[in-house]
């Protein structure tokens, strides 16, 4: 598409679409300013590859203007709902989250249901797990036993095996009285509303009252109620807080994955985390997604919290007040969530790119490209060489071994490297130099590849320190190339290079290769493990630094600062702002050890 006369578009908010020559919408979005957001689909910039596919195929551009975002940002959402955009980031729809449904019958049932549209009940959820979903219900039924049969059944009037097995109380025989069932509706609804204390209070009045009255039989079957209850309410998840009801957006993104983990907290408890790949992030909008999202589930909490690469995203006020207004309720956003119930989130998207890593075919297909640019027949063991210094002293090497199975811990070495000073290619050298004397000795065994972190340099520096001890293996590298934030999802090549002997160019793969995976996955768990011996080995040498000399820098805080930044002195780069935030410290005090460290370089 040629690019439209911006003098034609207002400097307004509004929203944007791009239209391919049969008049159907290819891409909606939402600007502040229209004509800035739509010339920088025309400058030079670099663009992703759907965004150039998408221009490619659009032959027309209209806008529409709006008073403000929040205008905007509710237009979009229409236009994607109703539309289905092809370059739009799609949700699942409200068929794909599963829910508890109480209907309104004169007799109410409970149930199991991916359909919210109905006004026919009251819905509860959504849930990600629908096993565990199908579980809290049987519970739920034991301890308030009212009917799941269908109408037709219910209109029969006659008692199923639900009854049999405790799991209804009988209304359509009349076996109880429509007040008593009623009852039990109520107390369901308190569970899933999470008043539980009220619940308790009820039941434990039920149970004095019964025993003043030398009715121990009922009071028994009260107090078997309330253990149920709180062996169920326990089984909900993790207590996270008192009372907070609160769902947690986390927007993850690599060079490698995206990934948009939803944390589902009612009540002070975390009932779900669900993590799922996105495309690229490039267009993700994380308003729009959060308010699409709501616009199928039907039902926001309290608290709504966004996370985008790690920071909290606070840029949601035009995302509350839609929110308010369509759902006529109240909605806040945290300034500050807890970080170990952050970790959990993070935990489970680590675990998934490993799920996705240790699939039997990935796996193997990695294998199978590595043995064919080596020219090499068989990958069972691959060791990964790491180094790392506090400021060219103190420096290590750690290597670390994988094979199909996993990593194997009890071959991981740790080495204190003799050369003082900032050389990366001398204490790869002496490191290799000292594992194949190891080798020769047979004092260690020798892996069928070593994968090096760093470029052509290390590994020719890895390659002369085996020749030197008389090893001949199979070696190769990783690499990273463009790092400036705004290029590294643009395409969809890995920023990743590997690098082989004697070759001139280096081997870059597309995004999700499994070969590039694995290899990031070997080489960031060699990352690690030498991070953590660094930290370790220097932490008496850092203590005695001149940063102690630094007003408000005691031990205690430094500590804090090397576990969260164990290489802040290598990280010049790092915004005040950031060491100020992630290490609770002032800003001042960020200031003046980023200064420091700055002299230094």
């Amino acid at each position: 598409m040629l690019s439209p006369n911006l003098e034609e578009i207002p400097e307004q908010p509004g929203i944007y679409t791009y239209i391919d020559g049969k008049g159907k919408i290819l891409y909606v979005g939402k600007a502040l300013n229209l004509r800035k957001r739509i010339a920088s689909y025309f400058n030079s910039t670099d663009k992703s590859p759907k965004t150039i596919n998408m221009l490619t195929q659009a032959k027309e551009l209209k806008f529409i203007v709006t008073s403000n975002e929040k205008e905007a940002l509710l237009l979009e959402n229409n236009i994607i709902k109703n539309e289905k955009p092809k370059y739009n980031v799609r949700l699942k729809d409200a068929k794909s989250y599963p829910f508890i449904k109480i209907t309104n019958a004169e007799f109410p049932k409970l149930m199991i249901t991916r359909n919210v549209m109905e006004k026919d009940g009251f819905y509860y959820g959504p849930f990600v797990d629908v096993n565990n979903l199908r579980f809290i219900m049987s519970e739920i039924l034991k301890i308030f036993p009212i009917r799941t049969c269908t109408e037709s059944r219910f209109k029969q009037k006659k008692i199923c095996l639900n009854y049999q097995i405790k799991k209804c109380s009988g209304p359509c025989e009349g076996l109880i009285t429509k007040d008593e069932y009623e009852k039990l509706v109520s107390n369901i609804k308190k569970f899933l509303t999470g008043k539980i204390s009220e619940l308790k209070e009820y039941f434990n009045f039920k149970m004095q009252e019964y025993s003043k009255k030398l009715m121990f039989e009922e009071a028994a079957k009260v107090r078997d109620t309330l253990f149920a209850l709180d062996k169920l309410f326990s089984k909900q998840g993790a207590v996270v807080s008192e009372h907070d009801s609160l769902d947690i957006f986390i927007f993850d993104e690599d060079e490698f994955f995206s990934i948009l983990c939803i944390m589902v907290i009612r009540f002070g408890k975390l009932l779900s985390v669900n993590v799922e790949f996105l495309e690229q992030m490039d267009e993700l909008d994380p308003n729009l997604y959060v308010l699409q999202y709501y616009t199928i589930t039907q039902q926001p909490p309290e608290k709504v919290a966004i996370f985008k690469n790690r920071e909290l995203y606070t840029e949601i006020s035009s995302l509350k007040s839609n929110l308010e207004d369509i759902f006529n309720c109240k909605i806040d956003s945290p300034k500050n969530i807890s970080k170990s119930v952050l970790d959990i989130g993070y935990q489970n998207i680590k675990s998934q790119k490993e799920i996705f890593l240790k699939k039997k075919d990935n796996i193997q297909n990695a294998l199978d490209y590595l043995c064919n640019i080596l020219n090499i027949g068989e990958i069972q063991t691959i060791e990964c060489i790491d180094i790392s210094h506090l400021y060219g002293t103190n420096t290590v090497g750690a290597s670390i071994c994988w094979t199909p199975k996993g990593f194997e811990k009890s071959k991981y070495r740790k080495y204190r490297i003799k050369l003082e000073g900032n050389d990366d290619f001398y204490a790869i050298y002496e490191l290799m130099k000292r594992k194949g004397e190891k080798i020769i000795a047979q004092k260690e065994e020798q892996a069928d590849l070593y994968l090096i972190d760093g470029g052509i340099g290390q590994l020719n520096s890895a390659l002369k320190g085996f020749k030197e001890a008389g090893i001949n293996a199979n070696i190769i590298s990783i690499s990273k190339g463009r790092s400036i934030k705004e290029q590294k999802f643009i395409s969809d090549i890995s920023i990743e290079s590997i690098h082989l002997p004697n070759r001139k160019n280096s081997i870059t793969l597309k995004k999700n290769n499994p070969t590039m995976l694995l290899l990031q996955m070997i080489r960031d768990e060699a990352h690690r493990f030498v991070i953590e011996y660094m930290r370790k080995s220097y932490e008496k040498l850092i203590l005695s630094s001149e940063l102690l000399e630094i007003k408000g820098i005691g031990e205690k805080r430094l500590k804090k600062i090397l576990t969260i930044y164990p290489d802040i002195f290598k990280r010049v780069e790092i915004p005040p702002e950031e060491l100020s935030q992630k290490c609770n410290i002032p800003m001042n005090i960020a200031e003046k050890i980023l200064n420091y460290i700055k002299q230094l370089h």
